[in-house]
């Protein structure tokens, strides 16, 4: 009786918190797919790495939440990008690809499928040289001759300039939402 009577107490002062809507376990078991889908892609490329690469993979994977990968994983927790089936082929460049000392901090979104995938760092716009023939904004991109990881969308092969940004995605409407691969913003 002491007991029941101490957790009543501790009821009033802090309530329990409300049951989850439905909305939310929604959400919940979308993200549960995604991670899934993510854990099974990673499983189809890991045979089409290297040793070596496979090693770099599994060092990353042993802390997701501060690693390389973490952004990726956060990013689709939120809403802020989707996770598409993608050839194993693609998954691979994109695991070895996030590794890399040389992805900026602002990576891309695809606005064609909604796979985030890395960008380059640029060097100094100092350094940036124009492309032969071309005039920096005049006509259509490229104008200058940066690093790329990617020339399009590891997922759909769309434009590498048929993009967007993580941080933009809930403020724009995507078909890309409305699909499988895609958690959903938050309430």
């Amino acid at each position: 009786m002491r007991l029941q009577g101490r957790v009543a107490r501790l009821e009033r002062v802090l309530p329990p918190p409300r049951a989850p809507s439905p909305e939310e376990l929604l959400r919940e078991e979308r993200s549960i797919k995604v991670l899934r889908r993510w854990c099974k892609l990673l499983r189809e490329a890991v045979p089409l790495m290297s040793g070596a690469e496979q090693e770099q993979v599994d060092s990353a994977l042993r802390d997701v939440k501060q690693g390389p990968y973490k952004d990726w994983l956060w990013h689709l927790e939120i809403g802020w990008s989707r996770l598409p089936v993608i050839k194993p082929e693609a998954m691979k460049a994109l695991l070895l690809t996030w590794l890399s000392p040389q992805v900026d901090d602002l990576s891309r979104v695809c606005k064609r499928c909604g796979l985030e995938y890395p960008s380059h760092k640029s060097p100094p716009m100092s350094e940036w040289k124009v492309l032969p023939g071309k005039r920096p904004l005049e006509g259509l991109p490229p104008w200058y001759d940066l690093p790329e990881f990617f020339h399009a969308c590891p997922g759909c092969g769309a434009s590498r300039y048929e993009i967007t940004y993580p941080h933009l995605v809930w403020d724009q409407d995507h078909p890309w939402k409305k699909l499988d691969g895609y958690v959903g913003a938050p309430r």
